[in-house]
C-alpha cells in the first residue's frame, strides 16, 4: 500500500486517465459495432468500388504522449465510422 494513503482511503485516477479509458472503450466499442455492421450487411452489400489514387499520408505532427494516444484512439473511431459509412453506402435492400 502506498505510504501516502491512509488505510480506506482510495486512489483517485487522474483526470487525463479517466479521459484515455473513455476514449479506448469509445474506440473499442465503435470498432465492435464497425465490425458487427460489416458482418450483418455483407450479404446485401455490394462489391467495394475501386478506388483512386491514394492521398500521401501526412507524418502525424508531434505531440506529447498523452495527445498522441488520444489522438490515436480518435482516428479509430474515425476509422470505425468510415467504415460503418461504407458498409451503408454499399448496402441494397
Amino acid at each position: 500500500m502506498n505510504e501516502n494513503c491512509k488505510a480506506g482511503q482510495t486512489i483517485q485516477k487522474s483526470v487525463a486517465s479517466e479521459i484515455i479509458d473513455r476514449a479506448q472503450r469509445v474506440a473499442g466499442k465503435s470498432a465492435g459495432i464497425c465490425d458487427r455492421a460489416q458482418s450483418k450487411l455483407s450479404p446485401v452489400m455490394l462489391s467495394p468500388r475501386p478506388t483512386g489514387c491514394s492521398e500521401v499520408e501526412k507524418q502525424p505532427r508531434e505531440y506529447p504522449p498523452f495527445f498522441s494516444e488520444l489522438r490515436d484512439l480518435l482516428e479509430g473511431i474515425e476509422n470505425s465510422l468510415d467504415g460503418i459509412n461504407d458498409a451503408l453506402d454499399r448496402t441494397e435492400l
